[in-house]
């Protein structure tokens, strides 16, 4: 087993956990309590003021990132897993199909646990403070995903409008009573 492979697996994983989390953390933020932080004018409440100008670009990013993170792990994990597999497996049972059905199995039990459901959970404890704590990485890995999510969004918003006669527009920000009960 190739010990690169599985360094560059755990960095990928940590990639999806963190694209996950930080979907989660906006998600659930109190968006009054970001909106009063940015009356302070830190360094961080300006970056994420940023994100809050349109919530969907941000969200956008964030799963752009996660599906680059995915397909990686993907490629990886049945580099590893292949040749484990093949030699686990009983004779005249190593055929494509199944390794692929035992790769996709065992690669999703992982990038569920250790990619979606515990850093969803995590970040979404204290999402303001998790927001606050990330946003200078996420502003770097931002600009840096800022032209393929923007290429993204625009694709989805030209088909909506060509397929199913729909327009888009970024909703005016309400903060709602959930905000206001957790000042």
């Amino acid at each position: 087993m190739d010990p690169i492979t599985l360094w560059l697996i755990i960095v990928v994983l940590l990639f999806s956990a963190f694209f996950s989390g930080m979907e989660i953390a906006f998600v659930t933020s109190n968006k009054l309590k970001i909106e009063l932080e940015r009356k302070q004018d830190s360094f961080t409440s300006r970056i994420i003021a940023l994100f809050t100008r349109s919530d969907s670009r941000f969200i956008s990013t964030m799963l752009v990132g996660n599906n680059i993170a995915l397909v990686l792990y993907g490629m990886l994990t049945a580099r590893v897993l292949d040749p484990l597999l093949i030699s686990w497996l009983p004779d005249g049972f190593e055929n494509n199909a199944l390794l692929l059905f035992l790769q996709t199995l065992i690669s999703s039990i992982f990038i569920l646990i250790f990619g979606e459901f515990l850093p969803k959970i995590l970040f979404q404890i204290n999402p303001n403070s998790t927001l606050r704590f990330f946003s200078l990485p996420t502003l770097i890995i931002y600009l840096f995903l800022f032209p393929l999510s923007s290429f993204t969004m625009m694709l989805t918003k030209f088909i909506f409008k060509v397929l199913f006669r729909m327009d888009f527009s970024e909703e005016q920000k309400v903060f709602s009573t959930f905000d206001m009960d957790n000042l």
